[in-house]
C-alpha cells in the first residue's frame, strides 16, 4: 500500500512540475512580440517543417504527444522508447505543385531503457524552366529544388512517466547551381501518465545556426555587373506543446484525441487538432483541423490498416491534405515491426 502511495505522490509531484513549465513558457511566448505572418519567409530549409508521418498529416500535424511508432524520430524522438522490436517506416508524398517527399527510419531498441533511430528526409520539385529578363518564357534549360536531412535520434526513460529524445540532423538545400549546409538539433519531453493514456509533450524542433546559400549562376546578363550580397537565414525552429488522451475506451472501439500548440520563428502561432478512431488496433480511421493558419480552412483526413507481412506486424497508412488553393496532396506510408507474433 505504501508504494502505491509514494507513486501516487510521486506522478501528481511530477504532474504539477510538468504543468507549471509548460505554462510557464506559454506565457513568455505570450509576452513575446508575435509579429504573426509577417515573419513568413524569414527562414530557411522550410521543407523541414513538413510533416513525414502519414499518421500526424492526417491529425493535422498533433502529433507531438502521440503514442511512439516507427515515424517517431519524424514527430518527437522522446516517443521512441514506445518502440520494443526493431521497426522500419517508409513513406512518400505527392505534395502541391508537383513536388514530393520521402521518408525513411528506422528504429533500434537497446536492453537499457533507450532507443536509437536513423532518419533520411528527402524534398524535390518538380523541372522547373529556367528564364531571364530577355528570355522570361524560358530558356528550354530546367533545373530542380532537392532538400536533404540525414538524422540520428537517441531517446531515454527518465522515470516510469518521463522520457526525453534528441535528434541530429545534417540538412542540405539545394536549387540549381546553389546549395546549402547546416545542422539542427531536435530535442523533446514526454510525460506520461496513468489516466486515459493522458501524455503531454513539449517539443524544441530543427534548432541550429544562421546559414545562406552559397554557389555561381551563368544567367546574368551584361547590363547588370551589379553583385547581390546574400544574407544569411534560421531554420525553422519550432515549439511545441502537445497534449494526447484516451476519453473512450471500451471493446473494440477506441477514441484517440490531440491537440498541439505551435509557435514557429517565422509564422503566427497556431493550434492543431487531431482525431483517431480505431477498431480492434486493426482498422483506424482519422481526422484533423489547423487553427490559425491563412487559408487552411480544410480538414485533413486518413485511414490504416494494420496487418501482417508474413508473421510480421504490418501497418499501412494514408493521408490527405487538401489546400484549397495549392490542391490536393496525399501521402501513403508503410511500417513493419519485425518480431514474431502469434496471432
Amino acid at each position: 500500500m505504501n508504494y502505491f502511495i509514494y507513486k501516487n505522490i510521486e506522478m501528481k509531484k511530477y504532474l504539477i512540475m510538468f504543468i507549471c513549465m509548460m505554462s510557464s513558457m506559454l506565457v513568455h511566448a505570450q509576452l513575446m512580440p508575435n509579429l504573426g505572418g509577417q515573419r513568413a519567409g524569414t527562414s530557411a530549409f522550410n521543407f523541414l517543417k513538413l510533416n513525414f508521418n502519414p499518421r500526424a498529416t492526417a491529425m493535422a500535424g498533433a502529433s507531438a504527444a502521440m503514442p511512439g511508432d516507427a515515424y517517431a524520430a519524424a514527430a518527437n524522438p522522446a516517443a521512441l522508447i514506445d518502440m520494443k522490436e526493431l521497426s522500419f517506416a517508409l513513406s512518400s508524398q505527392q505534395y502541391y505543385a508537383g513536388s514530393n517527399t520521402s521518408y525513411l527510419a528506422a528504429v533500434l531498441p537497446t536492453k537499457h531503457y533507450s532507443a536509437w533511430a536513423f532518419q533520411l528526409q528527402s524534398y524535390r520539385t518538380d523541372a522547373m524552366e529556367k528564364r531571364t529578363e530577355f528570355q522570361p518564357y524560358g530558356t528550354g534549360e530546367f533545373f530542380y529544388g532537392q532538400n536533404l536531412a540525414l538524422g540520428l535520434s537517441y531517446s531515454k526513460i527518465l522515470s516510469d512517466y518521463f522520457s526525453y529524445g534528441i535528434s541530429a540532423k545534417y540538412v542540405y538545400e539545394g536549387i540549381d547551381n546553389y546549395s546549402a549546409h547546416t545542422g539542427v538539433v531536435d530535442l523533446g519531453f514526454l510525460y506520461k501518465t496513468d489516466f486515459k493514456d493522458l501524455k503531454f509533450a513539449v517539443l524544441l524542433s530543427n534548432f541550429g545556426i544562421n546559414t545562406k546559400i552559397d554557389g555561381e549562376t551563368n544567367t546574368l546578363v551584361a547590363f547588370n555587373n551589379s553583385t547581390e550580397d546574400i544574407n544569411a537565414y534560421a531554420a525553422p525552429t519550432l515549439f511545441k506543446m502537445g497534449v494526447s488522451l484516451v476519453p473512450y475506451k471500451s471493446g473494440r472501439n477506441q477514441l484517440l484525441v490531440a491537440a498541439e500548440l505551435q509557435h514557429p520563428n517565422d509564422n503566427s502561432e497556431n493550434i492543431r487538432l487531431g482525431l483517431e478512431y480505431s477498431w480492434m488496433d486493426l482498422f483506424f480511421v482519422r481526422a484533423g483541423y489547423k487553427l490559425g493558419l491563412k487559408d487552411q480552412t480544410t480538414p485533413t483526413f486518413g485511414a490504416g490498416i494494420r496487418t501482417h507481412f508474413g508473421r510480421y506486424p504490418l501497418n499501412i497508412i494514408y493521408a490527405a491534405d487538401p489546400h484549397p488553393n495549392l490542391g490536393f496532396a496525399q501521402q501513403i506510408g508503410v511500417a513493419i515491426t519485425l518480431t514474431k507474433e502469434t496471432r
